[in-house]
């Protein structure tokens, strides 16, 4: 799954060659060049079976994917883009369970997880849920400890089976929506609004990969 940097009309790809790590290879877009305008390489990336999905934050400063080993366990990891030294910052999150992530701002990005191991205040009664992750701290150098988990959309057990119940984000330009696919249907999720999220689409065909226009109006 690429990402786009937006404001810098630029393509994110993962790319794979066997035996050696990831790297990321940035297209420009406008107009679209084949040859990638810079390479990033992912350290540690050697035994890496798949990286599944990327994220570029606002700025273009960080790019976030979810990896997988070879038995399937997903982690995140947060690594500086080649212009900023090419350092992976973080590695957490073995509870992610969705392919994909979304950036909310520069220290923030929200993804899916499995919380029915997760022992902490307000999240008992939840199976798993669609978080937003405050990395502020980690990316300044401090403990993964300081990281900020906010539940935005909460499931409980009879809601989640912990594998890929929620893919396919996206958020709006201004960060103020969230679309994402939820067992096969789109849902919208507003946090500025006082109401549960609202389900898009219905129908017995599965509905994935929403995107909004660029000034949030369409869906």
């Amino acid at each position: 799954l690429p990402a786009v940097h937006v404001l810098a009309s630029e393509l994110f790809m993962g790319r794979f060659t066997l035996a050696d790590s990831f790297h990321i290879d940035v297209h420009t877009l406008l107009p679209f060049s084949e040859t990638p305008e810079r390479q990033t390489d992912w350290p540690g990336t050697e035994l890496t079976v798949r990286m599944r999905g990327i994220a570029v934050s606002p700025s273009g400063q960080y790019i976030a994917a979810v990896m997988s080993d070879t038995v399937g366990t997903r982690q995140i990891e947060v690594l500086t883009d080649a212009a900023a030294g090419g350092d992976v910052v973080m590695t957490d999150f073995r509870e992610v369970t969705g392919d994909d992530l979304v950036c909310l701002d520069d220290h923030t990005i929200a993804f899916s997880m499995d919380l029915t191991g997760v022992n902490a205040p307000g999240v008992e009664h939840l199976a798993g849920a669609v978080v937003a992750a405050d990395l502020s701290v980690p990316l300044a150098g401090g403990p993964l400890e300081g990281i900020r988990i906010d539940v935005l959309v909460g499931f409980e057990a009879n809601e989640w089976s912990g594998v890929d119940d929620v893919h396919s984000l996206a958020v709006t330009h201004d960060l103020q929506r969230l679309a994402y696919t939820y067992r096969g249907n789109i849902w919208l999720y507003d946090p500025n609004a006082a109401t549960d999220p609202e389900q898009v689409t219905t129908g017995p065909h599965p509905h994935w990969g929403a995107a909004f226009a660029r000034d949030g109006s369409r869906l």
